[in-house]
């Protein structure tokens, strides 16, 4: 067990990564500027340390084996102006400076520090970019090179500093296919410039695994370009996503309107470079998703482990279904290691997906007969409040909550756990009901189905990332 402390733990990578690096049996030490929000997104696995508190995670640092920088302001979608380039800068050299200068000051300092920092630093070019690549021109291209010049500063002969420049990076619910997947559904979407523009882009899976690669190959260090081995351009990822979602009907943005809204910090999506990840091709890394069409169908299609069927069942207390959803999740996890971990109300947050903007209210009770818990969920971009109570529980086997108040007449949640040999599968079996009789069926057909899958689907890969995953 190594012990390994995150800085930007609660963005799309960090929260991915500790949760794999949990399953691989690392401790993991999140700095965090809000610790409340960073409890509702790493759940109850991780330590949170207040950025604002500097003791205590410059000591944490001094006791560290690896430390991973992934902090930073969104470089999209705001314009570059003179303020926000100063928080681009700001968020990125003056949180890395700060960890060099603990690594610095550490009698015994962390024996990597792998710091994040994109494909952005070769800027746009016609020819392909590898790590022997001088940096680019533009602004983008000098904050990468300045952030990886301050990280290079702990560089010693005890501390491998690895730089990542990583490519856009395609995630369930998440990232740029989070950002953008509304847009597509709604299909209001359109081309962006002439489409020949070149697209750097990574599978957050695959992501997680080349940082796993980084922490067990002592000789990996230097830069290490994190992105897939094919060409792909803006038209491509446009194609893909089309093929997911159906036709678009917005007429293509050009260029000079993108760049006119967004300034130069529309030239990232008008303009790139090829970038070949030469270092992970001579190290013999495996890709899992290379094929851009793939990598999106795989991250929009609905899961094929769930299930919706109509339904008359009758809960306990005599209330009737209309809908019954099943999925099961099959891990190579123990039921002793995997069942404590759901049955623990601070890791709600990390199975939701980010667009629900999840959040515990109060301290909740401990998973129990009778408990409630109360929580505040958006959707459809409208927040509600949610009470839940666990009306049957069976310790480390099976529980149900259902919904006290929220927007279903009826949320009936059966888990059951079932160990297979060292293997654990998840039972989900949920009753509910519309409100709202022939509107709220409608609504359901159009809506909430789609939303229902998403979320388990989300869940699912949440669950695989911590547990280990058996691949559909």
């Amino acid at each position: 067990m190594q012990t390994v402390i995150i800085a930007g733990a609660t963005g799309l990578i960090g929260q991915a990564l500790s949760l794999s690096l949990n399953r691989h049996g690392h401790r993991v030490i999140a700095l965090a500027r809000n610790v409340a929000e960073a409890r509702q997104r790493l759940g109850a696995d991780n330590t949170i340390l207040a950025w604002d508190d500097p003791s205590a995670w410059q000591a944490a640092i001094a006791q560290a084996d690896v430390v991973i920088n992934l902090a930073g302001a969104p470089i999209l979608p705001h314009p570059w102006t003179a303020n926000r380039r100063h928080v681009l800068q700001s968020s990125r050299i003056d949180t890395t400076q700060a960890l060099v200068d603990a690594i610095g000051q550490s009698d015994d300092p962390p024996k990597l520090l792998i710091q994040a920092s994109a494909t952005g630093f070769y800027g746009a070019g016609s020819s392909s970019a590898s790590e022997q690549t001088a940096v680019g021109r533009g602004f983008a291209a000098q904050l990468c090179s300045d952030w990886e010049q301050t990280a290079d500063q702990a560089l010693s002969d005890r501390t491998r500093v690895i730089r990542l420049r990583i490519g856009n990076v395609l995630a369930r619910e998440s990232g740029l296919l989070g950002k953008i997947g509304a847009i597509y559904r709604a299909h209001l979407a359109s081309r962006l410039g002439s489409g020949r523009q070149p697209f750097s882009w990574i599978d957050l899976d695959d992501l997680l695994a080349i940082i796993h690669r980084c922490i067990a190959d002592q000789t990996l260090n230097g830069a290490i370009n994190a992105c897939v081995p094919t060409q792909a351009c803006f038209a491509d990822l446009h194609q893909a996503l089309r093929a997911k979602t159906g036709r678009q009907f917005a007429p293509p943005a050009p260029a000079w309107l993108v760049e006119t809204l967004l300034g130069e910090a529309g030239q990232l999506l008008t303009r790139g470079r090829h970038v070949i990840p030469e270092r992970l091709c001579h190290a013999g890394f495996e890709w899992r998703f290379s094929n851009l069409a793939n990598c999106v169908a795989h991250h929009l299609q609905p899961s094929s482990r769930v299930h919706f069927e109509t339904s008359q069942d009758v809960t306990p207390q005599g209330k009737r279904a209309s809908y019954c959803l099943q999925a099961t999740t099959q891990t190579y996890s123990d039921k002793n290691s995997l069942v404590p971990w759901f049955e623990t109300p601070l890791n709600l947050g990390v199975m939701t997906p980010n667009f629900m903007r999840f959040s515990l209210q109060g301290e909740p009770q401990k998973m129990a007969e009778g408990a409630v818990i109360h929580y505040r969920i958006y959707l459809f971009g409208f927040p509600m409040t949610w009470v839940t109570r666990i009306e049957q529980w069976e310790a480390g086997e099976s529980f149900v909550d259902q919904q006290a108040k929220g927007p279903y007449s009826l949320w009936w949640h059966e888990h059951r756990f079932e160990e297979q040999t060292g293997n654990t599968e998840i039972h989900d079996r949920v009753l509910y009901r519309m409100p709202l009789g022939w509107i709220g069926r409608l609504v359901h057909r159009l809506f909430i189905r789609r939303t229902l899958s998403r979320i388990f689907a989300y869940r699912m890969a949440v669950v695989d990332r911590r547990f280990g995953q058996k691949t559909e």
